[in-house]
């Protein structure tokens, strides 16, 4: 069992500038409290880190809040091949970057495992990373796999996919007519899924030597995405 937690509180005061009155003030007190919980076996686990907030003099804004952004169950090495995440987590696969509250698979095979292929998909996290104001799954999802080679000594070579669709929450907005009239109307943004494909490529030489290079390319739009070399001698 691994348990962190700290917590911490600020405190100013508002004046409104709008009153006549010289005690036109408020004061107040907010905290915040960070929370990493682990439960670990020998192949699983449960791994959750959390944020809480709270008005302690003065409510501001929601008052109390609280955040998930991490809350997962992990399997290691399960049959000697698999590794399974099964919750909220973060995502760090090539082109597909994102947090999501879905599933996770890592296959591993060959001699010393120099062959890796991860397969993942859920909904985006709310944006407030909480479980309240979940988005429509059908337009806010993440997707995408990944192949990874270690064979050859300091040398990692990756190709991935990725397709992520997120779309903006519907507002409501003040517009005028022809005539001059103003109207309340529903702004509702959509568009297509991204689709990203890429390869990094990574060599350590001699120990001190470091390439590295990647590129992505977005299938919708038919174009090169992201470029990237660097060179550390």
């Amino acid at each position: 069992v691994n348990f962190r937690f700290n917590t911490y509180f600020y405190g100013w005061q508002r004046i409104d500038s709008l009153s006549e009155s010289a005690d036109a003030k408020t004061t107040h007190l907010r905290g915040y409290q960070n929370y990493l919980l682990e439960f670990k076996s020998a192949k699983w686990s449960f791994n959750t880190l959390a944020q809480t907030e709270e008005d302690v003099v003065e409510k501001t804004g929601r008052g109390f809040a609280y955040r998930f952004y991490n809350l997962y169950v992990k399997g290691s090495n399960l049959f000697d091949v698999l590794d399974v995440k099964l919750g909220r987590q973060n995502i760090f696969a090539g082109t597909g970057l994102s947090n999501l509250d879905g599933l996770n698979l890592k296959i591993k095979a060959g001699k010393n495992k120099e062959y890796q292929f991860m397969l993942y998909g859920g909904a985006l996290t709310p944006s407030l990373y909480d479980f309240q104001k979940y988005p429509d799954v059908g337009s806010n999802y993440h997707f995408g796999s990944q192949f990874s080679y270690f064979g050859v000594r300091d040398l990692s070579a990756v190709i991935s996919y990725s397709n992520k669709k997120k779309t903006p929450e519907p507002y409501t907005a003040s517009r005028v007519d022809s005539a001059y009239n103003v109207y309340e109307t529903t702004i509702a943004l959509d568009g297509p899924a991204q689709q990203l494909t890429g390869i990094d490529i990574n060599y350590l030489y001699l120990g001190n030597h470091n390439f590295f290079g990647r590129a992505y390319y977005d299938i919708g739009f038919s174009k090169l995405y992201r470029a990237e070399l660097n060179v550390r001698v």
